[in-house]
């Protein structure tokens, strides 16, 4: 995910944007707890670009940590934009995990069948929702965000991933 958003951040540059990229690093408190951060995490991600609001003119988030902010921004607050990248959807790769573990394909433990849809798929895909535009790195997750998640075509948008044609 980092050369992604690195490379997204480096195409805002040359268009003339001041980009601001956040990794988990950049949150110390929540960077050695895994567990809580899927829950907590998108709540304090969304509290910090509450408090930085006038500095974007739009925020990409990776979808599971999207939703708090994007539910903020459909509640009426003045806040930017909200693209979700997604790279293989969180929804999309448990389903599948689970019918290849019944395949005989994958394990799939008993507790992350509980545990992902419990507390990280529904933050996934309700992010995804509520952005404004999503973009994918595969047809197939395409494919999944207008079929399964019943986007608009208008709002979702391919990005090939991979060499750049001036490093080949």
């Amino acid at each position: 995910m980092g050369k992604w958003t690195h490379s997204i951040a480096d195409c805002l540059r040359q268009l003339g944007h001041e980009p601001t990229v956040w990794f988990l690093e950049d949150f110390p408190r929540w960077a050695n707890r895994p567990r809580w951060a899927v829950l907590f995490f998108p709540l304090v991600l969304a509290g910090h670009i509450w408090k930085r609001r006038g500095d974007f003119d739009a925020v990409v988030i990776h979808e599971p940590s999207g939703f708090w902010y994007g539910l903020i921004r459909r509640i009426g607050s003045k806040l930017p934009p909200m693209i979700a990248m997604c790279h293989n959807v969180e929804s999309k790769h448990h389903r599948e995990m689970v019918e290849y573990a019944s395949l005989g394909l994958a394990r799939v433990p008993w507790a992350s069948r509980l545990k992902v849809p419990l507390f990280r798929t529904w933050q996934s895909d309700g992010a995804i929702r509520l952005a404004d535009h999503a973009v994918c790195l595969s047809s197939i997750d395409k494919d999944y965000l207008l079929r399964r998640l019943r986007l608009p075509l208008q709002r979702v948008s391919l990005m090939i991933n991979g060499v750049s044609p001036e490093q080949y």
